[in-house]
Formats: structure tokens, C-alpha cells, sequence
């Protein structure tokens, strides 16, 4: 994985990642999530993040513990989410979900 380092993420940048329709691996998108999410902690960088996942729950082929957990975490971590979403359109840098978001 490359190094980020601290001048290409900007203060206040708005980050979205996401798990897109047809991924057969969606925890690499959870990982990376959390990944970025403690740097961003780390090195004092406040981002909004928004996740989105195509699934109906997050992450619910591992059940609903795991789903309840993520949850939690999504909160504590203030990252916003949307579930059972699909890209309808990349432009501009924005990411543009078929449920109007």
C-alpha cells in the first residue's frame, strides 16, 4: 500500500469509500475504512467520511452481531452510511448513489 502522506489530505476534505454493487470482497472496503479512519485520528485530520455499501446491512454476510458492531462503530467514529445503494454515476470527484445522495 503507498504511503498518504499528511499534504494530500486536506482539512475538511469530504472522503467517500464504498463497497460497489457486484464486489465478491467487501471487507477490504471495511478495512480500508477503518484503516483511514484511525490515520486521519492519528495525525489530527478532521474529514467527514461517508461509506456506502451495496449490501442491505453493513457487512451482512457475517451476520448480525457483526452488522450491530459496525454500526456502533460507525457512530463512535462519526462516519456517516448508507446501505443497499448503488453507484449510478462518478463525476467531477463527487460519487453520485442511485438513492439521490
Amino acid at each position: 500500500m503507498a504511503a498518504i502522506s499528511q499534504t494530500e489530505i486536506k482539512e475538511g476534505q469530504p472522503i467517500v469509500i464504498g463497497v460497489a454493487q457486484d464486489n465478491p470482497n467487501p471487507g477490504i472496503a471495511y478495512e480500508f475504512l477503518f484503516e483511514l479512519s484511525a490515520y486521519l485520528n492519528e495525525h489530527r485530520i478532521k474529514c467527514p467520511i461517508t461509506f456506502f455499501t451495496h449490501e442491505k446491512e453493513l457487512f451482512d454476510k457475517k451476520g448480525k452481531e457483526t452488522t450491530e458492531k459496525l454500526e456502533g462503530l460507525m457512530m463512535e467514529k462519526h462516519i456517516s452510511y448508507y446501505c443497499n445503494v448503488s453507484i449510478e454515476q462518478v463525476d467531477g470527484g463527487k460519487v453520485y448513489l442511485d438513492n439521490g445522495e
